[in-house]
């Protein structure tokens, strides 16, 4: 899966709202198994100006760069601002532990078809302070995809479980 390198941006000073969203469009159309990527910056985490987007497209009522790009089922995708995020594991507990989390898996709408997927997020933290998460939604097709796809040795094979079932 090709990714953006959040981290990367904030270090090197070139910390463009739209440049950021262009990458994690270009992730979207590049990686067919995933169905939405986003981002989720804390207040002034990405770079200090969250005051000049405050109530603009993709961003919160404080300015918070939240982007959430979403494949629209028809072959195209739109983008919105994240709502809720502060409730919900996607970022509270990357957030918390400073690693990768994976979601539960859930069924999701997308264009009036429900998909069962899990998310995947990760933690963006800079010389140890923790800035935002960055996530990508994959369907759990998707996932079984690449392990049917996976080859071990000659005989060995790979499969897809649950810790619940």
């Amino acid at each position: 899966m090709k990714s953006f390198p959040p981290e990367t941006m904030v270090l090197s000073g070139n910390t463009d709202r739209e440049t950021a969203n262009a990458m994690m469009r270009q992730v979207l159309d590049s990686n067919p198994g995933i169905v939405s990527t986003w981002t989720i910056w804390e207040p002034n985490g990405f770079d200090g100006r969250d005051a000049e987007y405050a109530n603009t497209h993709a961003h919160d009522a404080t300015g918070r760069f939240v982007p959430y790009w979403i494949q629209d089922g028809k072959g195209g995708h739109s983008t919105a601002a994240i709502v809720d995020y502060d409730k919900e594991n996607y970022y509270l507990l990357p957030k918390r532990t400073g690693k990768i989390a994976m979601q539960e898996p859930y069924v999701y709408n997308y264009g009036g078809r429900e998909i069962l997927q899990t998310a995947v997020t990760v933690p963006i933290i800079v010389n140890g302070k923790f800035l935002g998460v960055a996530g990508v939604s994959v369907p759990l097709s998707s996932l079984q995809k690449m392990v049917e796809d996976i080859s071990i040795y000659e005989t060995g094979y790979a499969s897809l479980g649950h810790l619940r079932g």
